[in-house]
């Protein structure tokens, strides 16, 4: 599969960050690893405020509820340039981005995508969530149920967004709209499927373990004031 084993992936890990905060830093990364100013890929872990996000396909017309309803919520709704539809992002979901050139890793948009539904895969069984694929959807279910979603873009060979791994957050919201365009698909959670919560930053470390597994690679932690250097050195 011609994985490049040689330089760590770098690993920025950040607390409950606002979704357009976090698209901002991908699209800065994407732009210095395209320009070879950074060359090492890179993998984010956050969790997000609530927000709604569109998709390249995504319409509202996935929405259950009027627009006056979802702004009275002040929960906002925001374009993206990923795959998929609409979804919900929000505390207690675990968010992982990984900001891979595919090209030069040898790796194929659709392997890529398998690759990080078997992280969540295994993720969730780690934790005794029996979860697989469905032929609805790309993402992960349990049973009936969707547990995590995936949705990414590529642009010049190069990766960004990611996935989405329900762990303990709400899952109200999704009954707002048909998540990932899904008519009549429910959303689950670890926390509801093994009926009590789970301590969060253990199960985004069993995330990270699948995550070097999987992609056959060794991670470098790192922080914002590093990666918005003007160069990076490998």
């Amino acid at each position: 599969m011609n994985l490049d084993q040689a330089s760590p992936w770098y690993l920025l890990d950040l607390a409950l960050t606002d979704y357009t905060k976090a698209q901002d830093i991908m699209n800065f990364m994407v732009n210095k690893i395209k320009q070879g100013l950074i060359n090492r890929n890179l993998i984010v872990l956050t969790e997000h405020r609530p927000v709604f996000t569109l998709g390249r396909r995504g319409e509202m017309a996935n929405s259950l509820v009027s627009g006056k309803d979802i702004e009275n919520s002040s929960i906002p709704v925001i374009q993206t340039d990923r795959g998929g539809d609409i979804t919900y992002h929000g505390p207690g979901q675990l968010i992982a981005y990984p900001l891979v050139n595919i090209k030069k890793q040898g790796i194929s948009v659709v392997d890529f995508v398998s690759r990080l539904e078997e992280v969540m895969i295994r993720t969730s069984r780690h934790w005794g969530v029996a979860a697989g694929r469905s032929d609805i959807n790309r993402g992960v279910f349990a049973g009936s149920l969707k547990l995590g979603s995936v949705g990414i873009a590529v642009k010049n060979g190069v990766t960004s967004h990611g996935i989405a791994l329900n762990v303990n957050n709400s899952l109200d919201p999704f009954d707002w709209i048909n998540p990932c365009g899904l008519k009549g698909v429910k959303m689950t959670s670890l926390k509801r499927q093994l009926s009590s919560g789970l301590p969060f930053e253990d199960v985004k470390a069993s995330l990270l373990k699948y995550m070097k597994d999987i992609f056959g690679i060794t991670v470098e932690r790192t922080d914002l004031g590093n990666l918005f250097k003007s160069r990076i050195k490998s």
